[in-house]
């Protein structure tokens, strides 16, 4: 359902121990999302698989403008990944990115 979204903006999954496998589907969807531009994932258990796919998701993602990673297990290389990749990143909706780890 969330692939064929066309109108959620925000979507908060903070503090529900979502884990990898869920944060790749993730992933998957801000490939293609052209509404979502909040997305709080903190304390979700997400560890460098689910980092990894979303650094590759926000390559083509342009919409969204903060996602919040905190408390997760991301390791300090996905981290520095994760960083590079938000100061490239260019929303549609603000010019800016914000991500909080």
């Amino acid at each position: 359902a969330l692939k064929t979204n066309k109108t959620l903006e925000q979507l908060y999954l903070d503090d529900n121990q979502l884990g990898d496998q869920t944060g790749k589907a993730l992933a998957e969807v801000l490939k293609t999302s052209k509404t979502l531009f909040y997305i709080p994932l903190d304390n979700n258990q997400l560890g460098d698989e689910a980092g990894k796919a979303l650094c590759a998701a926000l390559k083509t993602n342009k919409w969204l403008t903060s996602l919040n990673l905190a408390g997760n297990r991301l390791s300090e290389g996905v981290k520095e990944s994760l960083l590079q990749m938000a100061k490239g990143h260019k929303s549609v909706w603000s010019g800016g990115f914000e991500v909080d780890l």
